[in-house]
């Protein structure tokens, strides 16, 4: 590629390009063709088909360095592996069959295949000038549930047959009779629904007695199993001999008879008087293989019993799936970023999805929907739209760290899937949104049939905790007596990688995984390796009350906060707020803070790692914002340049540290969290 004019030939680069290894070259040969050989770039993603993610193939291009203007070209390409059902080749093509008013390919398309933003593309042509167009918006409308969205396009443009057909697969026909007192002449059709639907039910209770026919069944077998068992125990010989005949065991003086030896011929051992025989080496054995064979048997009958039950509980959850969104956040009472990030999200859900009811799992009993309201917004200055249900959950202490002395990160991940099995037995939702960072529940929520749907604010492990265990250095989450001993570092780091790998896979269970800052992003990404279901959406952070005539900030030492010592801090936040509003400058001193809230309220001298240094602390229109330092020295440095600073320079730095604020504000925070869920609600719908 890089000397193609005098080295290149089409039939020899595709024998060679199926045998490299290094697929980053599939994807630069794609730009070469593309670049100097359009014409044959279908048969070269022909060849590369099965090696290429079809994704990256779409979405890649027009952010880095191929693909723009080119969609077309591929066109074939896309069309052969549009089979797969991906969901950035649907988009593509459907685009394409808009764009050239091929209204039977694209009717064809959304039929075959079904993974694409159903609302957005009926959306983007229901005011189409093509009436087959709008026809299909109607289409598209009336296979995701949206039946008066449906109707009402169809009359518009005078479709009254399409508009009955659509009355007919819904409610809305009922529901019309009966708001206009018309149910008489409606009856007719109420009796074909009251039979459709009661067609349903008696095939849903046809597989439920089949269901419970097959427990029975495999009940009976257990119990013929273990009669016959009963039956070899009672075939067992007894081996009673007959008691001597008179004269036949005296002694010399007793009838002249001589008295005979045991009974053993024929090699046997001798027999006692009565009773069986001793057992040997040979029936010991044989008896203790039929206890062992039988104690294995017993503990995997009921090792099945015990799956069987959990299988059938999550298909009832499965089946009993409510169209709602639950967030899977046990401590509400907390009063940090977390929480608003709870409250916001729910928020954002009631007005981006109305008819989606939200569901709150926590663990805090004293918890209702009135009370979490006013929690919301008198803490957060967060109005919600309607009160959240509330699922209570009782086995928080599974999840709590003083429950696991040892092993912590590992005992709080089996709790957090043993508590997410209380929540959805009780409830089970149609998307299943963890607030907290709890990856290990993302495979049991998806078992549920649950679309799963996190924002993480922290990775429960990071590539920068194994590093330090490597270094062995002593830090918050490596104990200096481990960080001494090298026996001990090296037991951490086995335990620490195959922990990070069951991380990854739970994690990549996440059908929609949001990140609060570039360092959560990179370490998220890296562990999970899902970065094409991965967005970066900053945390809210409520700076109106901030926004004073000067750089603020505030010096706090708080290492694990308690809930007794939060309620003492919020008493203080008017003290706070006067403090602020006069100080000049201030110290954030955290190591790999994954955001910082707090730097972002007063945008001052930071700890040069993680979220400060790759998200906050940034220019703002040429102009600094905030200083990073990493040493003591430094921070002294930093400080005394801002009180050394003239007036003028540092209002000039509060300026652009609040410009660089906003950019972190609530009502980014929703614009943004709004655009990641959108597509995954809407393909839900």
């Amino acid at each position: 590629m890089n000397h193609s004019s005098e080295a290149w030939d089409h039939m020899q680069f595709k024998d060679v390009a199926v045998k490299v290894a290094n697929v980053e070259l599939y994807y630069k040969a794609v730009h070469f063709y593309l670049q100097e050989h359009p014409d044959l770039i279908n048969d070269l993603l022909n060849v590369l088909a099965l090696r290429v993610d079809h994704t990256r193939v779409v979405d890649i291009s027009g952010r880095y360095y191929f693909f723009a203007g080119h969609l077309h070209v591929v066109k074939p390409y896309m069309v052969a592996v549009q089979s797969n059902n991906v969901a950035a080749v649907n988009e593509v093509l459907n685009g394409i069959y808009v764009e050239d008013e091929d209204y039977d390919r694209l009717r064809e398309s959304i039929d075959l295949h079904d993974n694409f933003d159903q609302i957005g593309l009926a959306q983007k042509i229901e005011k189409h000038e093509l009436l087959e167009m709008r026809r299909v918006a109607a289409y598209i409308y009336k296979k995701a549930g949206r039946w008066k969205q449906s109707i009402a396009l169809s009359k518009k443009d005078n479709l009254y047959k399409d508009a009955m057909e659509t009355a007919s697969q819904s409610d809305i026909a009922l529901e019309l009779a009966w708001m206009n007192n018309m149910i008489d002449f409606a009856f007719p059709y109420l009796l074909q629904f009251i039979r459709e639907y009661t067609g349903k039910v008696d095939e849903l209770v046809k597989d439920k007695i089949e269901a419970l026919n097959e427990v029975k069944a495999k009940e009976k077998e257990e119990k013929d199993v273990m009669a016959q068992q009963n039956m070899y125990a009672q075939l067992l010989p007894l081996a009673l001999p007959a008691p001597p005949m008179p004269g036949m065991g005296g002694g010399p003086g007793m009838g002249g008879f001589v008295s005979l030896p045991p009974m053993g011929g024929m090699g046997m051992p001798p027999m006692p008087p009565y009773g069986m025989p001793p057992m040997g080496t040979g029936s010991r054995i044989a008896f203790n293989f039929l206890a062992i064979a039988f104690l294995i048997w017993a503990l995997i009958t009921a090792l099945s019993a015990f799956i069987l039950k959990l299988s059938l509980r999550i298909i009832s959850g499965r089946r009993n799936r409510k169209r709602a969104v639950g967030f899977f956040h046990p401590y509400t009472n907390d009063g940090g970023g977390g929480e608003r990030v709870l409250w916001c999200a729910v928020k954002a859900i009631q007005e981006e999805s109305p008819d989606l009811d939200c569901v709150v799992y926590t663990g805090d009993h004293d918890a209702s929907p009135q009370s979490l309201t006013g929690r919301a917004l008198d803490r957060f200055g967060v109005k919600l739209l309607n009160p959240p249900k509330v699922v209570h959950l009782y086995n928080r202490k599974w999840v709590e760290e003083t429950t696991y002395p040892h092993f912590t990160m590992i005992g709080q991940s089996l709790g957090l899937v043993y508590l997410l099995w209380e929540a959805l037995c009780k409830f089970t939702p149609f998307y299943y949104f963890d607030t907290s960072g709890y990856a290990f529940t993302y495979p049991l929520a998806q078992m549920f049939g649950c679309k799963v749907i996190c924002y993480t604010h922290y990775p429960t492990i990071s590539l920068d905790m194994l590093s330090r265990v490597r270094e062995r250095t002593s830090m918050y989450n490596n104990d200096a007596l481990i960080a001494q001993s090298t026996w001990l570092s090296r037991c951490k780091i086995i335990y620490y990688t195959i922990f990070s790998w069951i991380y990854g896979f739970v994690g990549s269970c996440a059908h929609l995984a949001m990140v609060n800052s570039s360092w959560t992003q990179s370490h998220i990404e890296e562990l999970w390796g899902i970065p094409y279901r991965t967005k970066r959406v900053y945390p809210p952070c409520d700076t109106s009350g901030l926004q004073l005539p000067h750089v603020m900030c505030v010096l706090i030492f708080w290492a694990k906060p308690n809930h007794v010592e939060w309620q003492n801090f919020f008493t203080l936040t008017k003290d706070l707020m006067r403090l602020l509003a006069g100080a000049t400058a201030g110290i954030h001193s955290m190591t790999d803070e994954h955001f910082g809230i707090s730097v972002v309220e007063y945008m001052a001298a930071a700890h040069n790692s993680a979220g400060p240094k790759m998200d906050i602390v940034l220019e703002e229109d040429g102009q600094q914002t905030g200083l990073l330092a990493s040493s003591v020295e430094e921070y002294a440095d930093a400080i005394l340049n801002i009180i050394r600073m003239p007036e003028t320079e540092r209002l000039k730095m509060a300026a652009a540290a609040r410009r660089r604020a906003d950019r972190f504000s609530e009502q980014r925070f929703y614009q943004d969290f709004k655009d990641a869920i959108r597509p995954i609600l809407n393909h839900g719908s």
